[in-house]
């Protein structure tokens, strides 16, 4: 992300924000890629485990309620917001 600051400064548009996540999302698909494809090694080995996905579903649904409160605070501190500058 640095890297990306020094080239194409701070984020002034979506455009250089969706430009930044896709080349994330192709650093992480080249990652993979390394490891099944050229390492032949599995997942696991760079810390990606499928033995336990009862715990992984329980953890994402945990962070997505936290997401989803985080959120509605900051709606709401918003619309307060919004109301007091009437």
């Amino acid at each position: 992300m640095a890297v990306f600051r020094l080239v194409a400064g701070e984020n002034r548009s979506d455009l250089q924000v969706l430009a930044r996540e896709l080349g994330i999302w192709l650093l992480v698909g080249a990652l993979l890629w390394i490891v099944k494809r050229r390492e032949v090694l599995p997942l696991s080995s760079i810390g990606l485990h499928t033995d336990r996905p009862l715990r992984s579903i329980l953890r994402g649904a945990v962070l997505a309620l936290m997401v989803a409160a985080f959120i509605g605070v900051q709606i709401k501190a918003n619309t307060i917001a919004l109301v007091a500058s009437w």
